[in-house]
């Protein structure tokens, strides 16, 4: 697919899991038959009923399925590796790891990396 040394190698495999299939199908689930069912009353299709009923339901699952893969991803170390050639393309978790020496570890440049790491995913929790 010509994937290999691209960022779409480290984003596409990541975008669809069981897991996530698994959440929205089991949240879907979960919404009330009498909702759907009045929706068809007033005259909507079932186009209509996944747009302006289901989808602003879903609100919370969409959250959710974007934030744990993205989460999962922000800290692969061993995928990333794999398939990107291209040293300006690593990821941070990859980055990191060439600041160390082959006999000494720059401790601060680590330490500030880490904390540029963590930045991100605390600003998206709160």
């Amino acid at each position: 697919m010509g994937l290999f040394g691209s960022f779409w190698a480290v984003i596409l495999p990541a975008s669809s899991t069981a897991f996530g299939i698994f959440l929205a199908r089991q949240f879907m689930l979960g919404i009330p038959d009498e909702v759907l069912e009045a929706a068809r009353m007033d005259g909507a299709g079932q186009i209509r009923t996944f747009v302006t009923v289901v989808l602003p339901l879903c609100k919370p699952l969409v959250a959710v399925l974007s934030l744990l893969p993205f989460l999962y991803q922000w800290n692969d170390f061993a995928w990333p590796l794999t398939v990107l050639k291209d040293s300006r393309l690593y990821t941070l978790s990859v980055g990191m790891q060439f600041v160390n020496g082959e006999y000494t570890a720059n401790y601060g440049a680590i330490m500030a990396l880490a904390l540029l790491s963590v930045l991100p995913m605390v600003v998206i929790f709160l």
